[in-house]
C-alpha cells in the first residue's frame, strides 16, 4: 500500500480513533476507503456535492485539517480526492445494466477489501458513518454494509451497535450546530456544549469496546500492584473535568461559542 495514501493522525480525528489511549489505527489506505465510501454512496443514486464532501475529511480537507496548511498541500490534497471521485465516477458509468449494478458494485468493494490490509470493525464504522444519515439507508446500502459485515465475520448485533452509535453521534453534530447558532445565555451554551460532548465521548468510547481496544495503562500503587486503567475510566474522568471546568467559571468570554468548551479529543 502506497503509504502517501494512508490516514493520518489528523485524519483518523475526525472519526473518533485517535482518542484517549487508542493504539490501533485502521491500516486501511485512504484510497481504499474512499473508494468504497464513494461507491457505497453512489448505490442508489449518484452522488452529489454534498456526498462528495463526505469524502473531505479522509482526505485532510476539513477546515480543521486545512488549518496552516500551504496552497500546495491543499491543492495536492483536493487533486488525490479528485482523482479517486473521477475513477469510481468512471466505473460507475460503465455499469450498463441497472439491474446488476449492485452485484457489480459489490464485486468492486470486494476487491478492493481484497488488496487492502483493512481493520475491520474500524472500518465498517467509518462506512457506517459515510451513509447513516440517507433516506435510502435502508436499501441497497444497508445490505451492502450487511455483506461486508459477513465477509469480516462481524456479527449482527455489532453492526446494529455501531449504526446506533452513528446516528447518535449525527444527532449529536445537529444539536451542537443548534445550540451555537441559538440566542441561549452565554454560559448556559457552554454548559450544554460540555454536556453534549460527554455524550460524544461516551458513544466513542463505547465503539472502541467493541473492537477490544480498551487500551489498559499500568500505574503502580502504594502496595507495589499494578491497577489497570481503561479507556472508558479515562474518558469518564475527561467528562467530570470538563463539566467541573464549566461550573467553576472557566468559560471565559472569547470569540465563538465552540472553542470555549475543552474538547475531549
Amino acid at each position: 500500500m502506497n503509504p502517501e495514501y494512508t490516514l493520518s493522525l489528523e485524519d483518523r480525528m475526525s472519526f473518533g480513533f485517535a482518542d484517549v489511549g487508542i493504539r490501533r489505527f485502521s491500516t486501511m489506505g485512504t484510497r481504499g476507503m474512499a473508494g468504497i465510501g464513494y461507491l457505497l454512496m453512489s448505490l442508489e443514486k449518484p452522488a452529489d456535492s454534498s456526498r462528495k464532501a463526505r469524502l473531505d475529511d479522509l482526505f485532510g480537507l476539513s477546515p480543521e485539517a486545512l488549518k496552516d496548511c500551504d496552497e500546495e498541500i491543499v491543492k495536492k490534497r483536493r487533486e488525490k480526492k479528485d482523482e479517486v471521485i473521477s475513477q469510481c465516477d468512471t466505473f460507475l458509468f460503465s455499469i450498463t445494466d441497472d439491474s446488476e449494478q449492485y452485484d457489480i458494485i459489490m464485486e468492486e468493494i470486494d476487491m478492493i477489501v481484497a488488496e487492502e490490509n483493512c481493520a475491520e470493525i474500524e472500518s465498517l464504522w467509518i462506512l457506517v458513518k459515510f451513509v447513516i444519515d440517507d433516506a435510502d439507508y435502508s436499501g441497497n446500502k444497508k445490505r451492502l454494509l450487511r455483506h461486508l459485515a459477513r465477509k469480516w465475520g462481524i456479527e449482527a448485533e455489532t453492526l446494529k451497535t455501531l449504526e446506533d452509535s452513528a446516528k447518535t453521534m449525527s444527532a449529536i453534530e445537529q444539536e451542537r450546530e443548534t445550540l451555537t447558532a441559538s440566542d441561549k445565555p452565554y454560559r448556559e451554551v457552554c454548559t450544554e456544549l460540555a454536556a453534549l460532548d460527554a455524550r460524544k465521548a461516551e458513544t466513542l468510547a463505547a465503539v472502541y469496546v467493541l473492537w477490544g481496544e480498551a487500551t489498559i495503562t499500568a500505574d503502580k500503587s502504594d502496595n507495589g500492584d499494578y491497577e489497570a486503567e481503561s479507556v472508558l475510566d479515562k474518558v469518564g474522568d475527561g467528562v467530570v473535568d470538563v463539566i467541573q471546568g464549566v461550573a467553576d467559571g472557566v468559560c471565559n468570554v472569547i470569540d465563538g461559542f465552540t472553542s470555549a468548551v475543552t474538547r475531549l479529543w
